[in-house]
């Protein structure tokens, strides 16, 4: 086992019952949701729009309900997120919504979702995954996974699009990549509480990548799936989305 994928081996159990996963999408007025989130945020807060559309949907749904999500694209000054939930389907979800501020009710604008598929073992699907791919150290924060492997190694030759693979590779229970590929990766700055008071902006690799999966074991991927892959779950990264080939 390599470096990379032993400080992969994330001491996950898997209860006996899998979540009842379902896909949820929504649309979030960003003008609304900078508005509501203005009492919130600080200024450079309300500049990151990872954080701006993590705070809508929590506030919104009165809790972390759609966990792992993407934003999927913005169009109109409106956000697209799609990702899970555990057992919510739109109903429930509204209802939820009902509770919230007004100004809250005016940002999420459309709740829409579908159960989860069957899956099945020997299935073939596509994938997709937007991450942040960095390790947590027992000292000095997080570590891009690239950057951590060179450390590990520094006389060998590396390959950022490889790295990233293996690391998404061990961390996807259930299933075993077929053909992947790294379809950008970027620098990015995100804002992030430190403490009651103040904010920090620190610098984070995001990944993209696609390619097919072959389903393994259906349970523990539906764990997966709820759990999603990398750091910074809460804020866009990390969902596994799932296509028909």
């Amino acid at each position: 086992m390599t470096a990379l994928a032993a400080s992969a081996a994330e001491r996950l159990t898997f209860p006996d019952t899998p979540p009842q996963l379902i896909q949820a999408q929504l649309a979030v007025s960003l003008p609304a949701a900078l508005a509501a989130a203005s009492g919130s945020l600080s200024h450079a807060g309300r500049r990151d729009l990872s954080l701006v559309l993590k705070t809508a949907l929590t506030e919104a749904l009165g809790g972390p309900l759609v966990r792992p999500w993407r934003l999927m694209g913005t169009r109109d000054q409106t956000a697209t997120l799609l990702g899970y939930t555990d057992g919510q389907d739109a109903a429930a979800l509204r209802g939820r919504l009902a509770f919230a501020t007004p100004a809250w009710q005016q940002a999420v604008q459309v709740v829409a979702t579908t159960p989860l598929p069957t899956l099945a073992a020997g299935q073939r699907l596509r994938f997709s995954l937007r991450l942040v791919p960095t390790i947590k150290q027992t000292q000095g924060g997080e570590i891009d996974a690239f950057l951590y492997t060179v450390r590990q190694a520094p006389e060998a030759s590396h390959d950022r699009a490889t790295v990233y693979l293996a690391y998404v590779a061990a961390r996807l229970h259930g299933a075993t990549i077929g053909s992947a590929r790294l379809d950008g990766m970027r620098l990015t700055p995100l804002v992030r509480r430190q403490g009651k008071q103040d904010w920090s902006t620190r610098t984070f690799p995001v990944a993209d990548l696609a390619g097919e999966l072959t389903i393994t074991d259906p349970h523990r991927l539906t764990w997966t799936l709820a759990r999603g892959i990398g750091r910074q779950r809460g804020y866009g990264y990390g969902a596994i989305r799932l296509e028909a080939r």
